[in-house]
């Protein structure tokens, strides 16, 4: 590409914005575009500019607050913020240029993976870094290896990493939730930057990342790929991590324990400080890691040093040709006294300025001397200013040059010749075009980059869940509306994927049918959702990842997750086994709960009981799980009145659930009343009598016979009883 074609392409190369001059685009982020930059202020001073649009007006003064914490950060690790300018809805972040590239180049390149000590001092450098910034109250949310960049050292056997874009993904989206349409790259963000679970993206969703980085440096590989986006998150979400000594053997258990814990699925179980990892890391690499013996196949550190060296170099390369491009004469930005602004430029090393026709810069102005100032440009490219007796002087930063005295004249400083002001403008020659004038308004960079964002908006969609929580009764339907908005995008089929999380299934949804929209066109999906009635636990939140797909490649989906909570049931019965309990030593019984609702309920258990009778109960709480029965065992006391009056005691069990319904089962308490027996002499002699009576009916024994027999037996058996006590 010619520098014409460039320079046409886009808006910004070769224009001098605030005084940085924009070179050539370096690349583009999650953000915006990052582009090479050279201040004219600091001799041969590089530095890379990070171009970013605001989305909401609103959030402007969240944002001027978050640049200024960035700009004083100061770390080893963290690339430095030399300034910031804000236009409008646009925000230009000047840094350090670091120019041994990504970790994410260098990673493209290696022929195999790093060597596992150089894998974990270069993450524990990232978390001491993290764990700085951290206590900034800044998070990252962007963390991925084309964020770190590789710093060669002296030597050029190393090379040291360095975080970028901090605190970017706040500064596009302060104080809101994360969303995936907008930032991050799925297979380094954590479940909760996604919207699974009851956590917001925080300090340690930045460690879940940085783990991501160490699994995939030390194993080779992300823990997690899949060719479907859906997928990928619920990988994230709910599947378990690989344990990267299962794929290298030979790892210590120490470094499983930190990349297992750094990817936990809920923050709590993660490290709660990146400090904490980078501490535990250093213990590592100063112990185990000691006498691990190096790993086949492995590169070592020297090597990811080499490819830093290289992209470095190529940069010099980059940067020499520029300057070698560069023209030995000078231009100068000028303004008028009506506001006007050009550009003029000179090939001749000596230019008189004044308002005399043969004047090199002639300014038609009655103010104007004939022959007001002369400017000189050395071999070197200093320029010097001289005033040739003017009649109304010529001020260089407000201060009156003295006559035909020569004053070099820096490039920060502005030439006043009356009403007209002078700033140098640095420029290459050759085919390079003028460069525009940069004392710009306001207004007019903000015309820039509304221009480059015209050229740089890609085709996207916004998705947006009304409601993001559903409450279902079981068996009952709820409708979801999935309003989808393309954002400068052709028509196109868009579709709606869905995946369940655990616990749940397909018969949880209906998809609606695929949609043409058209551009500019707003639409909405109805999603059907509901609960079996059956197998349903009440209480529980459930996930749904939804994906908006469109049949054009250029068109990125957009994820958003669904909640679904099913709203706990409360059905219960009691019973009394036995209902009457009858007065003795194991005077008991049973009071069974049954659970028919759809979720494990605590019961509390009272009594309704004359003040006779006192009721004891084995518990006074009892929890059962649904479609469970739960048993308490009753122990019951009657008092001492209540027993000599043997009354019927009237009692119930109210039993109480959490949610607040109550059930009742009815008992009683009786006594056994004591029956009066006859006397045994008159059971003796109906007895003889019923005896006799039946001889005489049956066997014909007349009644004088049977009196007579019972007469002689009586004294046979008088006889015994007296001889008996006699011997």
């Amino acid at each position: 590409m010619t520098v014409g074609e460039l320079t046409s392409s886009d808006p910004l190369i070769n224009r001098v914005i605030e005084g940085y001059q924009f070179i050539k685009r370096l690349g583009e982020g999650s953000y915006g575009l990052v582009y090479l930059a050279r201040h004219p202020r600091i001799t041969n001073r590089l530095v890379a500019v990070k171009y970013i649009k605001l989305e909401n007006p609103d959030q402007i003064r969240d944002v001027e607050r978050e640049v200024e914490v960035l700009a004083r950060l100061q770390h080893p690790n963290i690339v430095d913020i030399y300034d910031t300018y804000r236009f409008d809805r646009y925000q230009l972040i000047v840094m350090e240029l670091v120019r041994g590239g990504t970790l994410l180049h260098a990673l493209q390149r290696l022929p195999r993976p790093l060597d596992v000590q150089t894998s974990v001092a270069m993450v524990e450098q990232i978390a001491f870094a993290l764990g700085y910034v951290h206590a900034q109250n800044i998070l990252h949310l962007d963390l991925k290896p084309a964020n770190i960049l590789l710093d060669p050292v002296a030597d050029g056997r190393e090379a040291r990493p360095l975080l970028t874009d901090f605190g970017i993904a706040k500064i596009v989206n302060p104080g809101g939730a994360v969303s995936t349409n907008i930032i991050g790259t799925p297979m380094y963000m954590s479940p909760e930057h996604f919207g699974f679970g009851d956590n917001k993206p925080d300090h340690r969703s930045d460690i879940y990342s940085l783990g991501i980085i160490l699994y995939e440096l030390i194993v080779g590989e992300v823990p997690y790929r899949a060719p479907e986006l859906l997928e990928v998150l619920n990988m994230h979400a709910y599947s378990p991590i690989p344990v990267p000594s299962a794929k290298i053997p030979s790892l210590p258990p120490e470094l499983d324990y930190v990349i297992l814990r750094a990817l936990a699925k809920l923050p709590e179980d993660r490290f709660q400080s990146a400090n904490e990892m980078g501490s535990l890391l250093r213990e590592l690499r100063q112990g185990p890691l000691t006498t691990l013996k190096p790993l086949p196949g492995r590169v070592s550190g020297e090597v990811l040093g080499a490819i830093a060296s290289k992209h470095a170099e190529a940069m010099a390369e980059v940067d020499t040709a520029y300057a070698r491009a560069r023209a030995p004469a000078f231009s100068l930005v000028m303004m008028g006294p009506d506001g006007e602004q050009q550009t003029v430029s000179f090939h001749e090393r000596s230019v008189i300025i004044g308002r005399h026709e043969s004047a090199g810069l002639r300014l038609d102005h009655p103010s104007v001397s004939r022959q007001h100032a002369r400017i000189d440009c050395d071999s070197n490219g200093n320029l010097f200013v001289t005033d040739l007796n003017s009649m109304n002087g010529t001020y260089l930063d407000g201060l009156r040059l003295p006559p035909q005295e020569r004053t070099y004249w820096k490039n920060t400083q502005f030439l006043q010749v009356q009403g007209y002001l002078f700033q140098v403008a640095e420029l290459p020659a050759g085919e390079m075009p003028a460069v525009e004038p940069f004392i710009f308004t306001t207004e007019q960079v903000k015309v820039l980059l509304d221009e480059l964002d015209r050229q740089q908006n890609r085709p996207g969609v916004r998705v947006s869940l009304s409601p993001d929580i559903v409450y279902l009764e079981p068996g009952k339907r709820q409708y979801v509306q999935v309003q989808v908005r393309p954002e400068n995008a052709p028509p196109a089929r868009y579709e709606l994927r869905a995946r369940p999380g655990p616990e749940i299934d397909d018969r949880w949804y209906v998809l609606p049918a695929g949609h043409v929209i058209e551009a500019g066109e707003t639409y909405t999906f109805d999603l059907v959702v509901s609960a079996p009635l059956t197998g349903t636990v009440g209480g529980k939140t459930h996930e749904i990842a939804l994906e908006v797909v469109s049949n054009q490649p250029g068109i990125r989906s957009v994820v958003q997750v669904l909640k679904v909570r099913v709203m706990p049931v409360t059905r219960f019965t009691v019973a009394l086994q036995p209902n009457q309990v009858t007065h003795g030593r194991r005077a008991r019984a049973d009071l069974v709960i049954m659970n028919s609702g759809n979720a494990a309920e605590t019961f509390a258990i009272e009594f309704e009981a004359p003040d006779t009778l006192a009721i004891l109960p084995a518990a006074r709480e009892l929890t059962v799980e649904p479609a469970q029965v739960g048993t308490v065992t009753l122990r019951f006391k009657p008092a001492r009145s209540a027993v000599q009056e043997r009354s019927r005691l009237i009692f119930s069990a109210l039993v109480r659930a959490s949610s607040g319904v109550v059930e009742r089962a009815h008992g009683s308490y009786v006594f056994q009343r004591r029956q009066r027996r006859p006397p045994l002499g008159l059971i003796v002699l109906w007895a003889l009598i019923v005896a006799a009576a039946t001889r005489q009916f049956i066997s014909g024994v007349p009644l004088a016979d049977q009196l007579d027999q019972l007469r002689q037996l009586i004294e046979q058996i008088a006889g015994l009883v007296l001889r008996g006590s006699g011997s």
